[in-house]
């Protein structure tokens, strides 16, 4: 498994709207003007615009991650996503957001 935490607690006013969160893409390539991404993530707004998979073994390790959860009695929300959008264009081909809705919902976790 990876050595970061797909699924997270969100820290500051972030946990105000959920207990968890799991962002499933790198950047964003919407490019809206008023994203305030870009900025928390230390990319600048063009380089932030690029979108990217996260990881080539993303599915696999969320899948770990939601069994750890649900081994732990874990319930309730995951965010998608608090640093973009999980349906932006790049879904259109890489279809992350519907397996990642189909292995939290498999796991006990709502979306």
């Amino acid at each position: 498994m990876a050595s970061y935490n797909l699924i997270y607690e969100p820290k500051g006013r972030a946990r105000e709207y959920a207990a968890l969160a799991c962002n499933l893409y790198r950047g964003c390539d919407h490019g809206c003007t008023y994203c305030y991404a870009p900025s928390a993530t230390h990319r600048s707004r063009a380089e932030f615009s690029v979108a990217s998979n996260r990881a080539h073994c993303f599915r696999a390790d969320l899948e770990t991650e939601a069994r750890k959860h649900r081994g732990a009695g874990t319930s309730g929300q995951v965010l998608l996503c608090f640093t973009c959008d999980p349906y932006q264009h790049l879904d259109t081909s890489e279809q992350v957001a519907r397996s990642a809705i189909k292995i939290l919902h498999r796991n006990g976790l709502d979306v």
